[in-house]
């Protein structure tokens, strides 16, 4: 006699370390049901196929009931269900696949099951059998040996059996809310159903699953399908299987009803007409974006061979998922060709946005990229893909020191588009500085320290800034300048109300000659002094001269120093200038429109009328601005060409 633990272990072990798997009683339980309807319906042709599932549940208990108008509990029936490892030959003959484990999760999952079948016998009289699950109302098992649970005559006149499930204790309650949580709609234990037993309702137009739940209701069948499903027949070979044949797989596309935003096709996969996972996922994920979205579902014989005991995980070898995924990408590719063609098209023109946009990014844009996905990549995503791409190159660039390095055109192009770049930012600062009228078509007032501090900040040397970035602006006057560094070519720039020109730039290497440059900048409006400027910059030459240590702390024999004057003010003013006394000797400087120099001049000392040779350059705002510009356009038209070969 087996003992009555028996069963109970048996739910225990199979179902103990799977508290989420409270939907596999819904599962199995309505999967009975529908087996019997479509085994009755075989026999009565026009016999409909009517499965009820109603759940009713507040916070003190939950109550399940499955009605069905099936076979019910015949002789033959009930042995099977009182014998835990056999398997219903009628179920197997329909190619059910049954595993004869289902009802335990009745045990595990409920405090108490309770049976009522009204079925007809072998000669074709109605019956009655209702018992308690797994123990009968008098404490035997109904697994025990002999056990002897006779059936009734009855005056019912109509086949039903209803297996009624109470939930009524904390633990219990605990493991069904895993489920409940989830699903806590009608609406979403509706699609729940479809999902879980989507092969029977293809298959049998018949079939109706009437779901209540507190008291809202729901029919589920064929017609609650989306009429526009798509079918798609696949063969698939195995070279691991012995009989190397191919296998079937049908493959539903469901559209659905709704507006869903996704970039996936999600297709579950059925064993036995049951939802199961496949290698502990739950769905096989095919990429798309369209504007209609689809839900997959997978059918084959193929999963019934790879079922676990509790039915709800298929487990495949590595080769064989790959070959499904393979042969379900390349039928849905061809599907959907028209739409992915599209979708690439948007993520060239994408792709050519960044390029255009972000230059410096251009040589790491992968354009393989766009034929690798049927979604459209957006801008932000060419970007990422591009700036990892540039971090993994860039260090191979610095730990691969040959300079025929692969990565090493694409890690310089990049970087001079940045320089570049940043250059003509400053540009565009400076042509917002020298302009006349500010944004709201006013006359702008005085700006000298701007203008200074774009150029050089004032107040600092290459020595003492703690941020060098503002001294390479110095190219703004002409790019050779932009390479002072501190030894042996120094700079400094004066504070305001400094009696000192506002830039000063100097060599001193004992190997060369020593050399100065004063640089004096004005008013990108007006000049206060536009017609002694000159004047002006021969006054400071003679102050260096006689006084170095003072003006910039340098010890130098000024008499062996070579001197240079940088004028830099509006071009009316240096026009102003030209007009003036100061300007004899003035010659204008080649391609520039307002902007002129001179071999002049300065008086060193009135007691020894001791002259120094100086040279004064004047150029006005507007032309350096022209000649910065067109020097950066051609510093583009270099990467670009570079970039074309």
């Amino acid at each position: 006699m087996l003992q009555k633990s028996f069963p109970e272990k048996r739910a225990e072990k199979e179902y103990k370390y799977g508290q989420k798997k409270f939907a596999l009683l819904i599962r199995e339980t309505v999967s009975n049901s529908i087996h019997s309807v479509i085994l009755n319906s075989k026999n009565i042709k026009e016999q409909s196929l009517n499965i009820e599932l109603n759940i009713t549940r507040d916070e003190k208990s939950i109550t399940l009931k499955v009605i069905d108008n099936g076979e019910g509990f015949t002789e033959t029936n009930f042995k099977y269900f009182s014998e835990l490892d056999s398997q219903n030959s009628n179920k197997v003959d329909a190619n059910f696949k049954p595993l004869g484990q289902g009802r335990l999760a009745i045990i595990w999952f409920t405090n108490s099951a309770y049976y009522h079948s009204i079925f007809k016998n072998e000669v074709g009289e109605y019956n009655e059998r209702f018992f308690y699950y797994p123990l009968l109302e008098r404490g035997e098992s109904l697994f025990d040996d002999n056990i002897n649970l006779k059936a009734k005559t009855t005056s019912e006149s109509t086949l039903k059996t209803c297996l009624t499930m109470e939930i009524n204790n904390h633990i219990h309650i605990s493991r069904a809310n895993t489920f409940f949580n989830q699903y806590n709609s009608l609406k979403s234990i509706a699609e729940w159903c479809l999902e879980t037993f989507f092969p029977f309702f293809i298959e049998y137009e018949k079939l109706n699953l009437d779901i209540s739940y507190n008291k809202e209701s729901k029919i589920i069948n064929k017609n609650y399908i989306n009429e526009n499903m798509k079918k798609i027949e696949l063969s698939i070979n195995f070279n691991n299987t012995n009989d190397n044949q191919n296998k079937d797989f049908m493959l539903f596309l469901v559209p659905s009803k709704e507006k869903i935003m996704s970039k996936k096709i999600n297709i579950s996969c059925f064993s036995r007409g049951l939802n199961v996972f496949l290698n502990g996922k739950n769905t096989i994920d095919y990429e798309i974006e369209q504007d209609i979205h689809y839900k997959g579902y997978l059918t084959s014989s193929f999963f019934d061979e790879k079922i676990n005991s509790t039915g709800d995980e298929i487990f495949l070898e590595d080769e064989e998922l790959s070959a499904i995924k393979m042969e379900i990408d390349n039928r849905l590719n061809k599907e959907f060709e028209e739409v992915i063609n599209n979708n690439r098209e948007k993520s060239i023109s994408n792709l050519e946005k960044v390029q255009t946009r972000i230059p410096s990014l251009r040589e790491f844009v992968k354009k393989d990229q766009v034929n690798s996905y049927n979604i459209v990549i957006m801008e932000k995503d060419f970007i990422k893909t591009a700036i990892d791409e540039k971090g993994i190159e860039e260090i191979n660039f610095w730990e691969d020191k040959s300079s025929k390095s692969v990565t090493y055109n694409r890690i310089i192009n990049s970087s001079l588009y940045i320089y570049v770049e940043h250059r003509q930012r400053i540009l565009n600062d400076f042509a917002q500085l020298i302009k006349l009228k500010d944004k709201d078509g006013n006359i702008k007032k005085e700006n000298e320290n701007k203008i200074h501090n774009l150029i050089m900040q004032r107040g600092f040397t290459f020595k003492d800034s703690d941020n060098i970035n503002h001294l390479h602006n110095l190219w703004l006057l002409d790019d050779k300048y932009g390479y002072f560094y501190e030894s042996p070519m120094n700079a400094y720039s004066s504070k305001s109300g400094e009696k000192k020109s506002d830039i000063y730039l100097w060599t001193d290497d004992p190997t060369d000659s020593s050399e100065i440059i004063i640089i004096e900048l004005k008013s990108t409006i007006n000049a206060h002094n536009p017609k002694e400027m000159i004047k002006q910059v021969r006054e400071y030459a003679a102050d260096f001269y006689n006084n170095p240590r003072k003006i910039l702390n340098w010890d130098i024999n000024t008499k062996n120093c070579l001197y240079t004057g940088f004028i830099i003010a509006p071009k009316n003013d240096i026009l102003k200038e030209k007009r003036s006394n100061n300007s004899r000797g003035l010659s204008k400087i080649p391609f520039l429109k307002n902007s002129y120099y001179s071999d002049t001049n300065f008086s060193a000392s009135t007691k020894d009328d001791i002259e120094i040779p100086i040279r004064i350059e004047m150029y006005s705002y507007e032309d350096l601005y022209d000649l910065a510009s067109k020097r950066n356009k051609v510093f583009y038209n270099l990467l670009k060409k570079e970039k074309q070969q």
